[in-house]
């Protein structure tokens, strides 16, 4: 297959970027043809101070890895990597997310644990096929309501936040089975919480409960 021009040049800038940065040929390789087909890539404890918007020419990557670098956001090209499935965005210092996150529809593991996100774009409800939401330890202060809308989660994880309570639209997800909230502000449960009937964990530790909102909340699992 050719490569059009405009793919070209942005694979000779993401090469640049590479070596600039001195990302080893073993985790990003300089073949033209071979990048635009990488399903996995690898940048993990790189120092990696930002990602370039050229990002969106490795459109076949399903797992990508950022894992402790000092990234501080996300281009918003990379809303076109269309056929993501996991994303590991852990141990960086972002503090926001394109809105561009949303288009992601084939992804589900989205890890953000360790940074210093404050909000959550509205667009994250548009991640359809989200099975795995890690948001550990940053500084949310609540849950986007749009949020309902990922119908497919199974475990998510806001703990280590500055939550002070869960919308209500939270008991939408009823496919829930690991639902991680300890270390907030959190002072009282939405009314219909026992909607999430699949929960096999619940840990509310560490918050502002009553005791006999703690007991409800363990009694919900099964």
């Amino acid at each position: 297959m050719e490569i059009d021009s405009k793919t070209n040049t942005a694979i000779e800038n993401l090469i640049n970027w590479a070596k600039q940065n001195d990302i080893p040929k073993s985790k990003f390789p300089r073949d033209a043809k071979e990048l635009i087909n990488l399903r996995e890539l690898d940048f993990s404890s790189l120092n990696l101070l930002y990602l370039p918007e050229e990002i969106w020419v490795l459109k076949e990557l399903k797992i990508l890895n950022l894992f402790f670098n000092s990234l501080k956001d996300l281009p918003d090209s990379i809303g076109e990597l269309k056929e993501l499935e996991v994303l590991n965005v852990s141990d960086n210092k972002l503090r926001r997310l394109p809105e561009t996150i949303g288009k992601l529809e084939k992804l589900e593991v989205f890890d953000l644990v360790f940074n210093e996100i404050e909000e959550l774009p509205d667009e994250i409800g548009d991640l359809k096929e989200l099975r795995v939401l890690n948001l550990s330890e940053n500084n949310l202060t609540f849950l986007p309501s749009s949020i309902q809308r990922l119908k497919k989660l199974k475990i998510l994880n806001i703990s280590n936040n500055n939550i002070k309570e869960l919308p209500e639209e939270i008991t939408k997800l009823v496919k829930l089975e690991r639902l991680i909230i300890n270390d907030n502000l959190i002072s009282s449960l939405p009314n219909n919480i026992q909607d999430l009937t699949q929960l096999k964990e619940f840990n509310t530790q560490n918050n502002q409960l009553s005791e006999s909102t703690t007991k409800m909340a363990q009694d919900l699992v099964h």
